[in-house]
């Protein structure tokens, strides 16, 4: 069985534009490439285009809309249940 992925940290990088208002990078461990993806959320905002790093050691995702302030990332694999991390949205940029 493969291990919940963890996350340490995030960059939120704002978009100009339409349909992506917020690319985030995830850095943490277990983002391995298997056919069951990457799971995430930012409070009710789900992470999509999700593209794991290649060593594994995070992922890069589009926000659709912007979280609120301190909206907490939760991230897992998308047949089971996401986990909290210590991550959490701040506008300024750094979770």
């Amino acid at each position: 069985m493969f291990e919940t992925p963890t996350a340490t940290g995030a960059f939120f990088e704002e978009l100009e534009g339409e349909p992506w208002p917020l690319r985030v990078h995830v850095s943490g461990t277990g983002y391995v490439r298997r056919a069951v993806q990457v799971a995430a959320v930012v409070g009710e905002v789900v992470v999509e285009q999700i593209i794991p790093a290649a060593g594994g050691d995070g992922f890069t995702g589009m926000l659709a809309a912007v979280p609120a302030e301190g909206d907490v990332l939760k991230v897992g694999w998308a047949d089971d249940e996401l986990v909290d991390t210590p991550v959490v949205f701040h506008a300024a940029g750094n979770g």
